[in-house]
């Protein structure tokens, strides 16, 4: 199982994957209203390519199975974790 972190702000960008060899987290995860099974929104996605570039972007392997979650550290965010208007 995979686990996918992006976090975007005024202090730069940052990308974080984990890899569970078992599901123990996967329970935790399914009941969080934070975590979003993959694959990523059209927004992240869109978000993620455009902030490190195309060739970086095809550098992150993509992940079909496992969840991710998005935090937004800039302070004039109205909702942290709400991607939408990304």
């Amino acid at each position: 199982m995979h686990c996918c972190t992006f976090i975007d702000g005024k202090n730069g960008s940052s990308l974080h994957v984990y890899q569970y060899t078992d599901s123990s987290m996967q329970p935790e995860m399914e009941e969080s209203e934070l975590w979003k099974e993959l694959p990523l929104s059209e927004n992240v996605f869109n978000l993620i390519r455009n902030t490190i570039g195309n060739e970086c972007a095809e550098a992150i392997p993509e992940v079909t199975n496992g969840y991710y979650f998005f935090y937004d550290r800039n302070s004039r965010a109205n909702d942290s974790y709400d991607e939408s208007e990304l």
